[in-house]
């Protein structure tokens, strides 16, 4: 014969969990933060400054426009053309609409000798402008809703189309 089975478990011999001592929550940085003081240390001169913190700002907002915009503009201020190249690819596309990064793409593929690329991105800036859109999606400090900006980029891209064709 067996023993009866007794219906009631052992109790838990897991240890409570320590408790916490309440941390107050670190402030999260913003992407707008790190980029508004990338374009403070841009306007200062300190230009590796700037792109280190325009970097940090990429790794920490893959997903931001503005950031690989501004990075990217830094970068082909700094004459390291191919990486800017790769910063405003990802800007256009995450922002296949914004004029502007497609303008600035085209310009540094130019530079690259990069001409049939800079051609299509100079169409792509020129038609997304005539058909009215913002130069961005995203809100990019420093950069607004100017017409002389837009009147400046038509008419570049329109005079580099026309100088390629030309030759």
């Amino acid at each position: 014969s067996s023993t009866p089975q007794s219906s009631t478990t052992p109790a838990s011999t897991t240890p409570a969990p320590p408790k916490r001592s309440h941390t107050p929550p670190r402030p999260q940085i913003r992407a707008m933060d790190l980029l508004e003081q990338a374009l403070q240390l841009r306007d200062a001169g300190e230009r590796e400054e700037c792109l280190l913190v325009l970097s940090s700002a990429q790794t920490q907002f893959p997903l931001s426009i503005a950031t690989h915009f501004m990075l990217g503009t830094a970068l082909k201020e700094a004459a390291r053309p191919e990486e800017a190249i790769a910063a405003l690819r990802a800007a256009c596309f995450l922002d296949p609409k914004g004029w502007l990064a497609a303008f600035e793409l085209a310009e540094c593929l130019e530079t690259e000798g990069y001409e049939d690329e800079c051609r299509h991105a100079f169409r792509d800036a020129l038609t997304l402008l005539e058909r009215g859109h913002p130069p961005s999606s995203a809100e990019i400090p420093g950069i607004g809703e100017s017409k002389a900006l837009a009147a400046r980029v038509a008419q570049g891209c329109q005079s580099r189309l026309e100088s390629k064709e030309d030759a």
